[in-house]
């Protein structure tokens, strides 16, 4: 029975993408944190009453620019939202675009400036397709400059960690 269910199990976690929801069960909340945020290093923002979860494995590069995303969990409201991030290089910079291309060849672009918590989640829905497909590419235009972000595995994977977490956290994965 369990190599059936090995060899029938679908190779990429699929999202449900039924609408957006930011609700955070208690058993994915209480899982997340006994199992899920050894992980994470914890930030406790005191003004806001929010907690921010950030992978332990992301990139912290100063001077190569990278994206990495960090879960703000609300527990006043049952919430958990997901930021995307620039690491430290890119931090002064306001008109960031985020261009995925698919292995299908689609492509996908989308700015980070102004953007909602909304807009972060349907960004993060995007980059969880795209970085479970081996060909997809990832690029940051800033200043008339083209970079690419997540071009090693061991990066893929901590942005594929996080995003599958929060998933997870909010219900969307089945």
């Amino acid at each position: 029975m369990l190599v059936l269910m090995a060899i029938g199990a679908p190779e990429e976690t699929r999202l449900n993408k039924t609408g957006v929801s930011f609700r955070t069960a208690e058993s994915a909340e209480l899982y997340f944190k006994n199992m899920r945020s050894f992980f994470y290093n914890i930030e406790e923002d005191k003004q806001s009453g929010f907690t921010l979860y950030r992978i332990k494995s992301r990139n912290q590069d100063t001077i190569y620019p990278s994206l990495s995303y960090a879960l703000v969990n609300n527990w006043r409201q049952d919430e958990t939202y997901i930021l995307t991030e620039p690491n430290p290089a890119l931090n002064a910079l306001d008109d960031i675009q985020l261009k995925i291309q698919f292995e299908d060849g689609t492509t996908y672009l989308d700015s980070f400036y102004l953007a909602d918590s909304f807009r972060h989640y349907l960004i993060a829905e995007q980059v969880f397709e795209a970085v479970q497909q081996e060909n997809s590419s990832f690029h940051l235009t800033y200043r008339d400059e083209k970079v690419e972000i997540w071009p090693s595995e061991d990066e893929r994977k901590s942005i594929r960690r996080t995003l599958k977490d929060y998933f997870k956290l909010t219900g969307r994965i089945y």
